[in-house]
């Protein structure tokens, strides 16, 4: 668990460092940041909590799958419209 959220948290690191100024790469970040939450209140749901936390926990996680979702269908979108001005045609 740890070790994933560290790779993420690499993998945030990165895309602010080499797509900042992109908008799949800010699309990008929203899912890996949302996955990242998703998976630390899953796993945190599983332990003996409260009702009223593990009700919380439960919200979050619902929360954190909406917003992938939608910064998924988002990034897919934006992503084969980018140019690369690189490129010679």
């Amino acid at each position: 668990m740890l070790g994933s959220v560290a790779a993420n948290f690499i993998l945030i690191v990165l895309v602010l460092i080499h797509l900042r100024k992109s908008p799949s790469g800010h699309y990008l970040f929203l899912i890996i940041l949302s996955l990242t939450g998703w998976a630390v209140s899953n796993y945190y749901s599983n332990l003996n909590f409260s009702y009223t936390n593990l009700l919380w926990l439960n919200r979050l996680i619902f929360i954190t799958t909406s917003i992938s979702a939608w910064s998924f269908a988002y990034f897919a979108e934006s992503f084969p419209k980018e140019i690369n001005p690189d490129k010679k045609t």
